[in-house]
């Protein structure tokens, strides 16, 4: 659903790797940026309509928020802990590789705990 999203707000590339439990999205954008250079993370929070999506499509970071054992976004060396226990664990090295890569925008992990039955099995 995110990678949809991305798609839809001219976030390309996208690139999703797996490490572990941890889910990582490479966006070649930072989408939560706005034209004045302030970044929201208010879709992580509330439902936000996704019009480009369609009439009643909403944005898919709050589905993220909500099921998601831990949320971590990073853009140019600023990471921000949207949900879980930050330090509780060491972040993926997926996501501490591109957290200086300049040619990502944003990344977005997110973490599936399969042990205690929350998230998809695969």
């Amino acid at each position: 659903m995110l990678v949809n999203d991305l798609a839809l707000l001219n976030a390309l590339p996208v690139q999703v790797d797996r490490d572990g439990d941890w889910w990582i999205v490479k966006a070649g954008s930072d989408w939560l940026q706005s034209d004045g250079g302030e970044i929201s993370t208010h879709p992580f929070f509330r439902i936000v309509r996704h019009l480009n999506a369609g009439l009643y499509a909403i944005r898919a970071e709050v589905v993220l928020t909500a099921l998601a054992v831990s949320v971590v976004t990073t853009a140019a060396g600023v990471t921000t802990w949207i949900s879980g226990e930050q330090g509780a664990q060491e972040l993926p090295a997926a996501l501490r590789r591109g957290m200086n890569d300049t040619s990502v925008g944003r990344i977005v992990a997110f973490q599936i705990d399969r042990e205690h039955g929350e998230g998809p099995s695969r």
